[in-house]
């Protein structure tokens, strides 16, 4: 749970009602403003246990994640809060496990969207704007569509872009995503996950070193449809042999899935090298706690073969 997982790496953060400080000048008050992180909290969908290098996959690689492992800390021991994605991700926002949060399976929300958080439940956005962060989710939401109490905007987050419905987020060319709450549209051409990593990267970008922040990204690669730009995928066509298409159905046909999956990943890896790369430039590498992880692992949709 990410509250658990602050709570554990910054011991600093006040994510409770502050106590009353006793004789606290403006010399503490800074100094307690000092130690607060800014957070970036990266999670992709459905990326499998081994999916990555560091991990054991040996088909490809992932240079930036492995060195992140290499160079942090890594929870073994580090477990989803539900088996499907709606749920995983009331868990992480909330810290209440599956028998208290009030999302408990991807039900859905018509005529776009999923079940919304309750306006009563108190997120980890909402704790962090309390004490002065500034917050964003970019990726894929699936706890409410604008206009419910469960829209991010409503849930703690100062900026939202991508993904509302979950469904939608199956797919990587599509013609629309919201921003905050409106909707845009978006080139059908247009490789999303791209543009999330672009509104990232911008939004990091804008952020003064002396106000804290919390980037919620959750990425909507490598599930479901097995989609990426044809060049990302031709430097692995022929690495498993002949590979059996993926005709197609409910996801995008795909004619070589594997190759497809592991163009999808490898890129992944270097977004995450981005944002690392940018934290660097703007001098806040050192102050910017950084964790990667996965919703629930692993899939087998659109031709992925875990």
């Amino acid at each position: 749970m990410l509250l658990s997982a602050l709570t554990l790496l910054c011991p600093q953060l006040e994510l409770a009602p502050p106590p009353i400080l006793v004789n606290s000048g403006p010399a503490m008050a800074q100094d307690i403003q000092a130690r607060r992180p800014n957070i970036i909290y990266i999670m992709a969908d459905d990326l499998g246990w081994g999916d990555l290098s560091v991990q054991g996959q040996v088909r490809f690689e992932t240079p930036r994640l492995d060195q992140m492992a290499a160079e942090g800390l890594r929870f073994t021991s580090h477990y989803s809060g539900s088996t499907v994605c709606a749920p995983s991700r009331a868990v992480l926002m909330t810290g209440k496990h599956t028998g208290h949060v009030a999302v408990r399976g991807n039900r859905e929300y018509k005529p776009l969207g999923q079940f919304p958080l309750p306006k009563d439940e108190v997120t980890v956005a909402e704790l962090l704007k309390a004490v002065d962060y500034e917050t964003a989710v970019i990726g894929k939401w699936g706890m409410g569509p604008p206009g419910t109490e469960g829209a991010p905007l409503e849930q703690g987050f100062d900026h939202s872009f991508g993904y509302n419905c979950q469904r939608n987020a199956h797919f990587f060319y599509r013609d629309f995503l919201f921003r905050d709450d409106e909707k845009i549209e978006v080139d059908r051409e247009q490789w999303t996950h791209e543009l999330l990593t672009e509104d990232a990267l911008s939004w990091l970008g804008e952020r003064k070193a002396d106000v804290p922040f919390f980037l919620y990204l959750p990425y909507t690669i490598p599930h479901a449809s097995i989609e990426a730009p044809q060049e990302l995928i031709d430097p692995f066509v022929g690495q498993w042999g002949d590979e059996r298409p993926f005709p197609g159905r409910h996801y995008s046909a795909q004619q070589t899935p594997h190759a497809a999956f592991a163009a999808m990943v490898t890129q992944l890896d270097a977004d995450v090298g981005k944002i690392l790369d940018l934290l660097r430039e703007m001098g806040l590498a050192e102050s910017t706690l950084v964790i990667f992880t996965s919703d629930n692992g692993p899939h087998a949709e659109g031709g992925a073969d875990p």
